[in-house]
Parts: C-alpha cells; sequence; structure tokens
C-alpha cells in the first residue's frame, strides 16, 4: 500500500482525509481559456453560439463565475429555455462543456458556475451541498431577473445532484432535473467509506472520528453534516425527474440514488444506470437521452408558461421519508446505458 493513497491516508488520518473530502478537496484549476472561443459553431448544427460569462454573487456574499451558453443570433427580447448544470465536489464549470452539443441544438441554452470555493469563484471552503444550494439560488434568481430565460432546468452531478435535489424541494417551478450519483445522505457516505476498508474499524473508533469532522465542519465551514440529508428532501419536490446510477459507483454506493428515486414526490421520474464508476465519462446515449427528457420537459414548460410563480429562497425544511438500501422495483423497468 502506497504511503500516498487515500486508503493508507484513511487508516493514519482519518479525520483530516473525511473532513478534506467534505470541505476542501482538490480544487479544480484552469483558466477561462480552457472554457474555449466565446464564439463557435456545433457541427451538423446551423447558427452560432456565443459564451457570455458573467459574476453572481452567491448565498455566503462570495462571487461565484458563472457562463451562459446561448444562440448568437438570438433577438435580444427572446426568452429561451436554460439548463444550469452542476458540477462535482472536485471539478468546475469547464464539466458543462460535454453537455453542449446535445443541448444547445436541442434549443436549450446552458448555464453553468464555479460555486463558492470551487474553480475561479471566491471562497475557501465547499459544503457538498449546503452552500451550493444557497448559490444556485442566487444563479436561478439572476437568470430569472434578467429577462432572458423561461423555464429552467437542472443538471446536476454527485454534489451537484445533491444540490439540485436541495433546491427542487423548494423550488416547484424547476421544470426538470437530471441528477446523476447524488448521496442520500452524508454522514452514510462517510461511514460507507470507512467501512469499505480491508481493515474492521470499531465503530466506536468510526463514531468518534465522525463526531470530530462533524465539530472541524462546522467550525470552517458553518454547516452540520448530520444534517446534509437529500433523500430526506425529496419526497417534497414535484419536478420530474431523471436519475442516473453507475453500475460500478463505489464512492457514492447505488443505494443513494435508489432511495432518493423511491422517495421522489413527482410521479414523472425515471432510473438509468450507465457503465463505469462515479467519475467515469457517461456514454453518448445516456447524455442524449438526459438531453431528450430535458427538452421536452423544458419546452413544455415554457410553452405553459411554468418559471413565474414567486420565487422561494427559504431554508429548506426535511420531511421525513422512510429510508431503504434496497433497489427499488421500479429500477426493474429502467434503462441502461453502456457497459450494463
Amino acid at each position: 500500500m502506497r504511503m500516498d493513497s487515500p486508503l493508507f491516508r484513511l487508516l493514519a488520518d482519518p479525520i483530516s482525509l473525511l473532513s478534506g473530502m467534505i470541505m476542501r478537496p482538490p480544487r479544480a484549476k484552469y483558466s477561462t481559456c480552457d472554457l474555449g472561443h466565446p464564439r463557435f459553431t456545433i457541427t451538423g448544427c446551423p447558427g452560432e453560439f456565443e459564451r457570455r460569462d458573467f459574476q453572481v454573487r452567491g448565498g455566503r456574499g462570495m462571487l461565484l463565475e458563472c457562463s451562459h451558453f446561448v444562440p448568437s443570433q438570438a433577438p435580444p427580447a427572446r426568452k429561451l429555455p436554460c439548463v444550469v448544470y452542476l458540477h462535482g465536489s472536485c471539478s468546475s464549470r469547464l464539466e458543462a462543456l460535454d453537455t453542449l452539443r446535445e443541448l444547445l441544438p436541442r434549443g436549450l441554452t446552458v448555464c453553468c458556475v464555479d460555486f463558492s470555493g470551487s474553480g475561479l469563484s471566491e471562497g475557501e471552503y465547499i459544503s457538498l451541498g449546503h452552500w451550493e444550494e444557497r448559490d444556485l439560488a442566487a444563479l436561478v434568481r439572476h437568470l430569472r431577473d434578467s429577462g432572458s430565460v423561461s423555464s429552467i432546468g437542472l443538471w446536476g452531478r454527485s454534489m451537484g445532484a445533491a444540490t439540485a435535489v436541495l433546491r427542487a424541494s423548494q423550488d416547484p417551478s424547476i421544470a426538470a432535473c437530471v441528477l446523476d450519483s447524488a448521496f442520500g445522505c452524508l454522514p452514510t457516505v462517510a461511514r460507507e467509506l470507512v467501512q469499505r476498508t480491508r481493515w474492521k474499524i470499531p465503530e466506536s473508533l468510526v463514531s468518534m472520528a465522525l463526531d470530530r469532522v462533524r465539530k472541524e465542519v462546522q467550525a470552517k465551514v458553518d454547516f452540520d453534516i448530520e444534517e446534509l440529508r437529500p433523500v430526506a428532501f425529496a419526497p417534497r419536490s414535484r419536478v420530474p425527474a431523471l436519475f442516473a446510477v453507475a453500475k460500478e459507483d463505489d464512492f457514492v454506493l447505488p443505494h443513494h440514488t435508489y432511495d432518493i428515486h423511491q422517495a421522489w414526490g413527482c410521479a414523472d421520474k425515471k432510473l438509468v444506470t450507465v457503465g463505469g464508476h462515479h467519475d467515469s465519462l457517461r456514454p453518448k446515449k445516456f447524455m442524449q437521452f438526459a438531453a431528450d427528457f430535458l427538452q421536452q420537459r423544458l419546452l413544455l414548460a415554457a410553452k405553459d408558461g411554468v418559471g413565474s410563480p414567486a420565487y422561494s429562497t427559504r431554508t429548506p425544511t426535511p420531511a421525513r421519508s422512510k429510508r431503504t438500501s434496497q433497489e427499488p422495483a421500479a429500477r426493474k423497468a429502467s434503462h441502461c446505458f453502456g457497459g450494463c
């Protein structure tokens, strides 16, 4: 076992490793040049597109770096549906670039953001969804106030998916969500990471370590990891959702997605399985399927005028839900993409 491996660090100093994973994982470093040319074309798609960079002040008062990808020839007064892409814990808005060739040709604009503590945005720490939900609320409010978007959908992965669950539980005017590898309960993820080592660690030591991590995170980032349980908010959502789970995900175990899917409060929900691990590239067929899902629901919502209801920024209140680690029956009828 290498001394710089995560497993060695977990055994040698579990508190530092777990707290680092929660509030300060490796920060994605890039420059705006990596976002590509501000004006670009997509093969097989007529017309030209452009990237408009802007800043929004997030939930903790920090400046967030954002980008909005739109058709270059769109009339200024025309409102278009928008998909807000939400990145994972070690990532940035660059993650959204993989969605452009699927979403833009379907008549959807794409907005992406570096959450506070991520990428080029201000902030030292992340919070795996707690403060990111406030960042997202500020961004959605900015987009609505801009007068340039009609319906709004969310596409989140890992931390971004958990963030989308929290926001969707509060904002019924979100038109649809794609939720890729969301975790249902942060304390459970932490315990499962410790328990999956080859060495059996006594439960008393695990609980002691998590209690110290909890106190350290509260002191530095001002949130309680014990309260970060997206599955408890899922029953409140009335937003159509597409759930994605990676078959070989050994970081956030698949039961987290099954639990949230089962608890989701909207009947319009789908569950798909993709091959690979937590951070694997998603297959093209899944990307197309997800883009179709968003297109159908955002265009319908835009036609019906969804997106205008009073916007709420109040703190979410979890609903009680029955947690289960068993795969739901709906899994049997789900779609499967890439090596399943």
